[in-house]
């Protein structure tokens, strides 16, 4: 699941946006990520994360998250799985995985 964040400039219609994002993704089926933008992407992950502004908001969305993982697969311990798929994605795997949905 992802979710895309667009700001148009002053002038810009939907319609050019919406195809401009649909061509964007489309290139992405079709070749995946490069490897600079995947290691980008792993080492956000890592990354404190700065936005948020106090330990209390950090740990309200760590037991959000938990949560989340609790209701949907049944089980609020599935974080360090789900890191792991972060951690061991490559160019090459995400490929496959694009080729077959």
């Amino acid at each position: 699941m992802f979710e895309i964040a667009v700001t148009a400039r002053p002038g810009q219609h939907a319609e050019e946006i919406e195809k401009a994002i649909d061509e964007e993704l489309a290139a992405f089926r079709k070749d995946g990520p490069l490897p600079p933008e995947l290691e980008r992407a792993q080492k956000a992950w890592k990354k404190p994360d700065h936005s948020r502004s106090s330990a209390a908001r950090r740990i309200g969305g760590i037991a959000d998250r938990l949560n989340e993982y609790n209701h949907y697969l049944g089980t609020p311990d599935y974080l360090q799985q789900d890191l792991a798929r972060y951690r061991n994605a490559t160019v090459a795997s995400i490929r496959r995985l694009l080729r077959s949905n």
